[in-house]
């Protein structure tokens, strides 16, 4: 059980970490996955979003 959660904390860190370099490096015209799937969920899960997360997870 210890290392299932520190699996899942350390893949949080690492996507959150994505979203943070994303949103500092790009300019307002680039949108990178992770700026696209944070704006989503900011402004409401659309299946789109929900399609994504399964394809990232199985892969």
């Amino acid at each position: 059980m210890p290392s299932l959660i520190s699996g899942w904390f350390l893949s949080f860190v690492l996507s959150m970490d994505d979203l943070i370099v994303a949103s500092f490096v790009g300019g307002p015209e680039a949108t990178t996955l992770p700026m696209l799937i944070y704006s989503s969920v900011k402004f409401g899960v659309t299946p789109q979003i929900n399609a994504l997360a399964s394809l990232i997870i199985l892969l």
